[in-house]
């Protein structure tokens, strides 16, 4: 049972956090995903999608450390079972491929689209199964929850407050930089500053050489 729970947290734990990543780095795919399977008002898609990353994040740092794991497994499997109804609506309406409804499961990235059908629903199922033993029974092995309050304190605020979570902001806020660097090049090359003066003086200087011929 031991390996059994330390298997589940870990391969939730690593799902959870991969799955940030591809929704972070193309926020308007994974909306545009959202939006395709029209469950949910517009005005909803860009908060849900862009909470959404933070929340499987968050899930994925604590499955993996083992903190709050009961809370941390009953809440993934909560967010599981609800991409399983949202898939299973989708399939009832008929729509399952992505090339052809703009739909995607959203967890991949923005290059990479599957149909929604039985291989997707067969997955996020085992993903609850797996889920269960660790709200029934904990993290198991090496889960901060079962260590001493003293591995905790160290852990919780020396690795993750201070050094982790540091270098995430750290990491997302270049990210971001860059982002803003990239569309502010891409307004400047757009913006014609030098082409208009230059075109006025030409057309000022034919004027002068080559008057029309209804001047005097």
């Amino acid at each position: 049972m031991i390996a059994i729970l330390f298997f589940s947290r870990s391969f939730l734990g690593v799902i959870f956090f991969r799955a940030f990543f591809p929704k972070f780095r193309h926020p308007r795919s994974f909306a545009a995903a959202v939006q395709a399977y029209q469950l949910i008002p517009k005005s909803w898609v860009y908060p849900f999608a862009l909470t959404l990353p933070w929340l499987e994040l968050a899930l994925g740092l604590l499955l993996l450390v083992g903190w709050q794991t009961r809370l941390a497994a009953l809440t993934s499997a909560a967010l599981l079972l609800l991409f399983l109804v949202a898939m299973g609506i989708t399939l009832a309406r008929g729509r399952k491929d992505p090339s052809k409804a703009n739909l995607d499961y959203g967890c991949s990235g923005k290059k990479h689209t599957q149909k929604i059908g039985w291989k997707t629903i067969t997955r996020n199922i085992i993903l609850i199964l797996l889920s269960l033993p660790l709200v029934l029974w904990g993290g198991g092995f090496l889960a901060l929850d079962n260590q001493s309050p003293t591995v905790q304190k160290f852990i919780f605020e020396t690795l993750l407050l201070n050094t982790l979570l540091p270098l995430l902001l750290t990491g997302v806020g270049i990210v971001c930089l860059a982002r803003l660097l990239k569309q502010t090049v891409r307004l400047v090359m757009l913006t014609p500053t030098e082409t208009q003066p230059t075109e006025i003086s030409n057309n000022f200087q034919n004027l002068k050489t080559n008057p029309t011929e209804g001047s005097l």
